[in-house]
Formats: C-alpha cells, sequence, structure tokens
C-alpha cells in the first residue's frame, strides 16, 4: 500500500498496491553540536524552481515541475549537475501537484514508473524514465523509445484515461490534504478504499506527514501540523485507522513549510514559515526521536532562514539535501547538503532539559483539565500536580545557571 499527504504542497510515502491521501507526549531539549561546517552549498535549482517534487532514484535527485514551471530535471548527486528530462504538457497550472515513484514488479532496475497527479488544474500522468546520465541506453531492456521520460495520461487496462482526485475531493498540492481527511487509493483498482476525517480543527497545509513503518498489513505514519501530533495506523485487512495523540515540540507549533527527513526512527525538520507572520522564518533544526517519543532543539542552525523546503535522503543515507527558498524582495532558491549522521550521533544528552520539558508537558495537562472542568473541581489532584511541576522548574533552574554555556533550554514556560 502507498501513502501519501496532499493540499498545498503534496509529500506521499509508498507502500505496494495502496497509498493514503492526507488532505489540506515526550522531552525536548537543546543540544548544542559542533562549529565545524555542517552544510555544503550545491549548485542552484535552474531557473530559480521551487516548491518542486522531488523523488530520489539512485544517483540522481529528479525535479519535476513548480511554481509557474513546468520543466522537469535530473540532479546528479556525485557531478552536482542538472540535465533536463522533459517539460509536463500544456495542462494548465501543476503548482501543488504530487509526484511518486510507483512500485515495480519488473526485474528492470534502471526504469521507474513515475505518477503524477492533482495540482492547482487537476491533471493525473504518468512516466516511464531511465536515466538522462547515461550515454548509452540498451533499448531491448526498456519500453519503445518513444514512451520513455515524458509524461503521457494514466489509463486503466481498456485505454480509458483515470483520474486520481474529482471536482469533490481536489487535490491540490503534496502533503496538506484538503478538508483534513486521509483518503486510501487502491493504485491497483484504481478505486477509493477509505475516506476518513482527521480529528484536527486546524486547516492542514503544508505539514509533516511520514511513513515510520510496515508490520505485515499494518502500516504506521507520523503526522505534524501546527500544535497538532498524530501518529496512524493504518490496517490494510479491516480498512480501519488507529490514532493516538503526539506532543508537539514547543518551538515549532507556529511554523509551517518546514522540510523534513525520516530514517532509523528519527526525524529531523529543518526552518519554516511562522503562520502568524509570513514575514517571519527559521532558522532552526528540530529532531523527534519517534521510539522514545522524544524531541531535541539543536543550537546549530541552517545556513540561513528558509522555508518552502523539502528534505531528501540519499538512497545511501549518507547525505541529507535541502531545496529551499530564502526570504526577502528577490527571493532566491538554494541547494545545500549536510550528512545524516552529523544530527543522530553528535549530542549532548542533558537530564535537566528532559525534566523541563516534563514540566512544560505537565502544565499543559493542568491548563487542559482546567478549561475542560465544567463540574466535579479535584482540587486535591490539582495541588499535587502543581506541586510537583513548580518545584521541579526551581530545581531545574538552578540546575541551568550551574551548567550555563552547555545547552539552552526550550524557555516556553
Amino acid at each position: 500500500m502507498n501513502v501519501l499527504s496532499s493540499s498545498c504542497c503534496c509529500f506521499l510515502e509508498f507502500f505496494l498496491g495502496r497509498f493514503i491521501i492526507n488532505k489540506p507526549t515526550s522531552n525536548q531539549n537543546k543540544v548544542i553540536m559542533s562549529t565545524t561546517k555542517l552544510f555544503e552549498e550545491l549548485a542552484p535549482l535552474p531557473g530559480g524552481l521551487f516548491q518542486c517534487q522531488y523523488v530520489p532514484h539512485k544517483n540522481e535527485i529528479l525535479i519535476c515541475g513548480g511554481y509557474g514551471m513546468r520543466d522537469c530535471y535530473s540532479y546528479h548527486l556525485i557531478r552536482d549537475e542538472y540535465k533536463s528530462i522533459c517539460s509536463y504538457p500544456d495542462i494548465g497550472n501543476i503548482c501543488g501537484h504530487c509526484v511518486i515513484k510507483l512500485a515495480s514488479n519488473d526485474n528492470n532496475l534502471d526504469e521507474i514508473t513515475l505518477l503524477s497527479f492533482g495540482g492547482r488544474d487537476d491533471h493525473t500522468l504518468i512516466m516511464k524514465y531511465v536515466s538522462v546520465w547515461d550515454d548509452e541506453k540498451d533499448e531491448t531492456k526498456h519500453a519503445k523509445a518513444e514512451d520513455l521520460n515524458k509524461w503521457v495520461p494514466l489509463r486503466d487496462k481498456n485505454g480509458n484515461p483515470l483520474n486520481i482526485g474529482s471536482e469533490k475531493n481536489k487535490y491540490e498540492g503534496v502533503r496538506a490534504v484538503i478538508g483534513g481527511k486521509m483518503d486510501v487509493f487502491d493504485l491497483r483498482t484504481f478505486e477509493y478504499i477509505k475516506h476518513y476525517t482527521l480529528p484536527i480543527a486546524e486547516v492542514l497545509n503544508f505539514h509533516c506527514f511520514v511513513l515510520k513503518a510496515k508490520v505485515e498489513k499494518k502500516n504506521e505514519m507520523v503526522l505534524f501540523c501546527g500544535d497538532s501530533g498524530l501518529s496512524i495506523v493504518y490496517d490494510e485487512d479491516s480498512n480501519n485507522f488507529e490514532l493516538q495523540k503526539i506532543r508537539v515540540c514547543s518551538t515549532l507549533r507556529n511554523y509551517t513549510q518546514y522540510g523534513y527527513v525520516y530514517a532509523n526512527e528519527a526525524l529531523l525538520l529543518f526552518g519554516g514559515r511562522s503562520k502568524r507572520s509570513w514575514d517571519i522564518i527559521s532558522q532552526a533544526v528540530h529532531k523527534y526521536y519517534v521510539k522514545e517519543d522524544k524531541w531535541i532543539t539543536f543550537e546549530q542552525t541552517l545556513p540561513s532562514a528558509l522555508h518552502n523546503l523539502v528534505g531528501i535522503l540519499s538512497e545511501d543515507n549518507i547525505y541529507v539535501h535541502i531545496f529551499g527558498r530564502q526570504n526577502g524582495y528577490n527571493e532566491t532558491s538554494i541547494h545545500i547538503r549536510t550528512k545524516w549522521d552529523e544530527w543522530i550521533q553528535n549530542e549532548i544528552e542533558e537530564k535537566e532539559w528532559i525534566l523541563i520539558e516534563k514540566e512544560i508537558q505537565l502544565i499543559e495537562r493542568v491548563q487542559e483539565d482546567l478549561e475542560g472542568m465544567k463540574q466535579g473541581f479535584n482540587i486535591g489532584k490539582l495541588k499535587d500536580n502543581t506541586t510537583i511541576v513548580f518545584t521541579n522548574l526551581k530545581q531545574s533552574k538552578t540546575k541551568t545557571k550551574q551548567n550555563k554555556g552547555t545547552t539552552r533550554p526550550d524557555n516556553d514556560y
């Protein structure tokens, strides 16, 4: 089964035959890392492309369309160069579309199939791709040459055009779902399997949606949007969803349009744009440990404030490629990379900051209890919680002064 999210910027995680369309509690501590240069600036995107769709493939990152652009490129990870693949047909405005790599039972590993759909002007197209960096192509291994590296309509077995989406469920973009719903779509039969409404009050837009794991036919996912976090499990046999709330890092809640990469039960999140003021752009780097349910905010930041970010982890798990937009009168696109292990291994664990975040969590729970109390006020329970919270806060502040200059806690309390 395959997973994706959609609405004003889409992100997909794919399984075998289906995908889920996502329409538009814990600790946290700050970590200081070495001042060694962590980011390397690479060749910028051709023509200042941004809001593109990115698909990793071997030593390439495929870049498919973008804001006001229909061109598609391949970026070579080793050569640090771009090469043109093709352009989208004249189908209107593709901004906000989604591109995914389909699973294949074909033994030909050199050829992959891409599916593009949604966008402001809805479309559903497919491409059989072989590397544009190959000087010679063995046509005996591929489909007809004229069918390669170009977008064509998706058709069923009878040759009839197929469309993912409808006037009722229109997908504009990836990773943000219209109406706050989860849709399951079967790529083998091209039928909708399930429509599901998420218990999130705010509009889902430019949020984080990743596949965590697949155990047999249960697909585990994580979604973060604003101050809402969800652990989502979809069971293919029962066709049901199971949800559990996750606490969102207090320094990330007011941001959107951040980039993210997931691997080995760790989620890195980069930059973002404030939902309160469009002019406030973040340089922050956060990490979420899924298994431990723990947040970390790094002292080391991005080299500049970036928004409309996309993070791509190379298939060898060595580099994280970050594509983003710098704010300003003449906004420019930027392409940088950083080593994954630098953010996973170089840590300073400080128990006092873990304690502080627990206290923040306790305070929030007390506030929720107070807001939800309409009758049966339990002052004894509240007194116990309050005593624990503020006693621990005083103790932790004392430790903070003693360890000044080592780590910096989140001051959201």
